[in-house]
């Protein structure tokens, strides 16, 4: 059993109210999330795309000048956006004041770098504030795992952000890039991958193991410009893109739709060492708890 608001229209759940052109409180918020989650996850696969073609060989001559520039802002601007947007839509007054810090707080740091520091406190609290609720910890195991890997999240999102801006010991960079990836990887709990998502995601983490085996320094260089991945395990790395891609694929063939584009934005967004990236990541896990959660509310209530 889980906490939260009612079970909204989402992600093949029903709601109940009129049947026409306009919304229900439910189905608004869940078109919100859709929305937001769709132009977070086409923001980070946007930047990621540009880093990768800016680092190739002759890649500065082929992407035009102003393109990096333009992708980087809207990677920052972008999620921070859909966070304010999804609190609109917010059930309790403790998710809106979250979900508002998750999205002011990183527009600040664009406009006055000093703030970088006040936002990596601000994705932590506010993302914690909305998720963490969220989970029943007292008598659903189900609900504790789910509850310990949200956790996870955004411990590695502020040990991430801590070392990267100096403000702890280096290693703590590398323990929030560890943790990441074993989170990533559970985010299976959220899901039910199937035969098919097991298989895209054994897949995609074998890939990963054959293609850094045979070519790591490519392997590294890549994985460190698109996720910001240091010091970390070849195979922690494979495991946890793996179980992102098991988890997003059986989210989307349940047509789970938010919670499929929440663990979508997760993985691309990659280790959250920077304000852009944390933003990304912290609403994505915000879009997958809130939709798992009121899910399974559902399902409970229909019994």
């Amino acid at each position: 059993m889980t906490r939260g608001a009612t079970a909204r229209a989402d992600d093949g759940g029903s709601s109940s109210g009129t049947v026409g052109s306009e919304w229900t409180p439910d189905e608004l918020a869940n078109n919100v999330r859709v929305l937001a989650g769709a132009f977070a996850l086409l923001a980070v696969a946007s930047v990621t795309l540009v880093r990768l073609a800016v680092n190739a060989p002759m890649g500065s001559r082929l992407v035009p000048p102003g393109v990096p520039a333009l992708a980087m802002t809207a990677a920052h601007v972008v999620p921070a956006v859909g966070a304010l947007a999804v609190a609109l839509t917010a059930a309790s007054t403790h998710e809106r004041i979250g979900l508002l810090a998750v999205g002011v707080f990183p527009l600040l740091s664009l406009a006055d770098g000093a703030a970088a520091v006040p936002a990596a406190g601000a994705l932590v609290a506010g993302g914690a504030l909305v998720v963490l609720p969220r989970f029943e910890w007292n008598n659903d195991w189900h609900a504790v795992r789910r509850g310990l890997v949200a956790a996870v999240v955004l411990a590695s999102v502020g040990l991430s952000l801590v070392g990267a801006m100096g403000v702890a010991p280096a290693f703590t960079r590398p323990v929030g890039s560890e943790l990441f990836l074993l989170a990533l990887a559970a985010t299976v709990v959220y899901a039910r991958p199937g035969v098919g998502g097991w298989f895209a995601g054994a897949l995609v983490a074998l890939g990963i193991v054959f293609v850094g085996s045979n070519a790591p320094f490519v392997t590294g260089a890549a994985v460190l410009v698109t996720s910001a991945v240091v010091r970390t395990s070849l195979f922690v790395l494979a495991l946890g893109l793996g179980g992102a891609v098991a988890a997003t694929a059986g989210l989307a063939r349940d047509g789970r739709v938010t919670a499929a584009l929440g663990i979508a934005t997760v993985a691309l967004a990659g280790v959250p060492a920077t304000v852009p990236r944390a933003t990304a990541v912290v609403l994505g896990l915000v879009l997958t708890v809130l939709a798992v959660t009121e899910r399974q509310s559902e399902e409970t209530t229909h019994g």
